[in-house]
């Protein structure tokens, strides 16, 4: 039992939570190519956001270098940051597109 527990903690869980952080990001990126409208979306709130994921990237670096099974944690925080990042993007390009009108 203690052995499964371990796999599921180190292996399962962080590829799970990669599919998961993954799916909660989409309907928005969606909906924000969909409607070219992103008025109701904090900047400030996204800019924090990927200020911390970069740091959570940076610690999820250091454990998969350092530690055994760092592997999951590293990849979670990459698509974490590269979808917050897609949302914060798409911020400032409709927003510019916005005023430019």
């Amino acid at each position: 039992m203690v052995e499964f527990l371990k796999f599921y903690c180190l292996v399962v869980a962080p590829l799970l939570s990669t599919f998961l952080i993954s799916f909660a990001y989409v309907p928005q990126i969606v909906q924000n190519i969909r409607t070219k409208s992103v008025r109701d979306l904090s900047l400030g709130f996204w800019v924090l956001i990927n200020a911390f994921i970069v740091n959570m990237i940076a610690n999820a670096l250091y454990l998969f270098l350092t530690a055994p099974n760092g592997l999951g944690y590293l990849l979670t925080e990459v698509a974490n940051g590269v979808l917050a990042f897609t949302v914060l993007c798409q911020i400032l390009y409709y927003r510019k597109k916005e005023v430019a009108k």
